[in-house]
C-alpha cells in the first residue's frame, strides 16, 4: 500500500508523461539491469523481468488503474526502459567525435597574432 500511495503521489506530479512518474521512484543505474520479459534482443543477454516483480506489475496498476488501463501500464514501464537506454545511449556518443569516435577532442586555441606589428616592422 505505501509502494501505491507513492505511486500515486508521483504520478499527479507527470501526469502527462507516467514513465517519469516511475523514474521519480527509481534511478536509472536501479532499473538498468531491467526489462519487462527479461529478455533483451539488443545484447542477448538475460535481464530482470518486471513482469515478476510486483512493484512493476500489481503496484503500478492499482495505484494508476483511475487513470490507465493495466495495458497502458505497462507500455509506461517499457517505455521507461526505453528511455533509460536512450539517455545512456546519448551519454556515450556525447563524449565522441568524428576525427577519433573514442575520445572527445578538446577545443583548440586560436593564436592571437597582430599582422599589422609584423608589417610595420619590416618597412
Amino acid at each position: 500500500m505505501e509502494y501505491e500511495n507513492l505511486l500515486q503521489f508521483s504520478l499527479e506530479q507527470h501526469l502527462t508523461k507516467p514513465p517519469f512518474a516511475i523514474l521519480d521512484l527509481f534511478t536509472e543505474v536501479a532499473l538498468e539491469d531491467f526489462n519487462y520479459s527479461g529478455l533483451c534482443n539488443y545484447t542477448g543477454r538475460n535481464k530482470k523481468a518486471m513482469k515478476n516483480y510486483k512493484i512493476f506489475t500489481t503496484c503500478i496498476n492499482n495505484a494508476w488503474k483511475e487513470h490507465y488501463t493495466e495495458e497502458e501500464t505497462v507500455h509506461f514501464v517499457r517505455r521507461v526502459i526505453i528511455l533509460i537506454g536512450n539517455r545512456k545511449r546519448s551519454r556515450r556518443l556525447k563524449g565522441k567525435t568524428t576525427k577519433n569516435p573514442a575520445k572527445k577532442q578538446p577545443a583548440k586555441k586560436k593564436k592571437i597574432t597582430n599582422s599589422n606589428n609584423s608589417k610595420n616592422k619590416k618597412q
